[in-house]
């Protein structure tokens, strides 16, 4: 199921220079995710909720969003800048105490983190959703599938807030595919 679904996904996507593999791994995890180049891994725990092959659309939609996105290669280009601009910092306020330079060092890490970082991995989140449901809808599958996917994702998990975390909450994930799915009726 996986590879066939992934199969279509990949024709749709139209990037012969990736060479597109699906995996199903076990774990418990409901969870999947994808490596540059165009591997993509779902967890048999995910499986547990997926119903149908629309509902495995959005999960491997959206990785094949997330390597045709370079999302991969983003997400390392800032941990550089982030690096090269504490050390940055570090030198211009020139700390000779090492535990203040320890101390400066963490909070530089933490500012960084909550303020560049995060938001902008949760908005490769965001971009992620909306190249699946287009590559999933090219393919044949019903983008509404993402809703009733996510709804699932959601019960169970009261996480409201998306403040410390690389994704957004799952009601910010719904809300914004609803928005996406309005979008595409006009």
């Amino acid at each position: 199921m996986v590879n066939r679904v992934g199969q279509k996904i990949a024709f749709v996507a139209n990037r012969p220079d990736f060479e597109w593999k699906f995996y199903l791994i076990e774990g418990k995890e409901q969870n999947a995710f994808c490596l540059p180049g165009g591997k993509v891994f779902v967890y048999t725990g995910l499986m547990e909720i997926i119903s149908n092959d629309d509902e495995l659309a959005v999960v491997i939609s959206h990785e094949v969003g997330h390597t045709i996105l370079r999302h991969g290669a983003e997400r390392m280009s800032m941990q550089t800048l982030q690096q090269l601009g504490s050390s940055l910092l570090g030198a211009l306020a020139n700390l000779q105490s090492p535990e203040y330079s320890s101390l400066f060092d963490k909070a530089c890490n933490i500012g960084s983190n909550v303020g560049i970082i995060l938001p902008f991995s949760r908005s490769h989140e965001l971009e992620a959703d909306k190249a699946g449901i287009m590559l999933m809808q090219k393919a044949g599958y019903n983008p509404k599938a993402a809703l009733s996917f996510w709804e699932k994702m959601s019960q169970g998990n009261n996480n409201t807030s998306d403040f410390f975390s690389t994704h957004p909450s799952n009601s910010k994930r719904i809300q914004e595919i609803q928005k996406i799915l309005e979008e595409q009726k006009k």
